[in-house]
């Protein structure tokens, strides 16, 4: 898929690298091409989850990129750089996708036992650090009474989530995400991807690479860690 943004500020190309299968359910990923016209000046090659079509696909589709982005100033030797860093991009992101397959299916094939639930939830939903008492009374107040805001809001997060994985989720029924560290990722996931707090956009935003999105990468790194032991 290809497009034009923003009156001719990006051209983008979106190359679809394929279908992956953990268990019973698809995943796929997309190989872009984003062409900036603009200050910038840039040509970005990167991987994506995230199929563009439009300028807010596009903008949170680099968003997520991080260190997998490559970046190509526009000058007479662009053309050549282009051919031959996409060809190596390519070998290398289809390496990267098998080992995110294989990531993935391990936390599938691992049953989550009420330790590792508890484990990858209290990761994703720490609880606050108490406050010091090292300030005069009215600001020791105030502080603790954030602590404890904090502190509730941490543990009604993680019973939600608990809640989406025993079965209120969706798709915790699949055999990926049943009674698994993928279902317990996943619950994770929907539920910072889709509760309440602020508007559309901060959430939509915070979801791809704000808090929320850290809490996602928490609750994986934590499940792999488990998985792994």
């Amino acid at each position: 898929f290809s497009g034009v943004i923003d009156d001719g500020r990006c051209v983008f190309v979106t190359a679809n690298l394929g279908e992956f299968k953990i268990v019973d359910e698809q995943l796929k990923a997309y190989l872009c091409c984003n062409i900036w016209n603009d200050a910038s000046g840039a040509i970005k090659l990167f991987d994506s989850g995230v199929r563009q079509v439009c300028w807010n696909t596009v903008t949170y589709a680099e968003s997520l990129a991080g260190t997998s982005l490559y970046r190509i100033i526009h000058d007479r030797n662009a053309l050549g750089r282009v051919s031959s860093w996409m060809a190596d991009f390519a070998r290398r992101i289809y390496g990267r996708k098998q080992t995110i397959e294989e990531a993935c299916t391990l936390l599938a094939n691992t049953q989550a036992m009420g330790d590792s639930v508890e484990k990858i939830l209290f990761s994703a939903y720490p609880n606050p650090v108490e406050p010091q008492q090292n300030a005069p009374d009215d600001v020791m107040q105030g502080r603790m009474d954030r602590y404890k805001v904090s502190r509730q809001t941490a543990g009604d997060r993680r019973v939600t989530a608990f809640e989406l994985f025993e079965g209120a989720g969706t798709g915790m029924k699949t055999r990926a995400a049943f009674g698994s560290l993928w279902g317990v990722y996943n619950a994770v996931v929907e539920l910072e991807d889709y509760r309440r707090g602020g508007s559309d956009k901060v959430a939509a935003t915070s979801a791809f690479m704000g808090s929320r999105a850290e809490t996602k990468k928490r609750a994986f790194e934590t499940a792999i860690e488990v998985a792994r032991a």
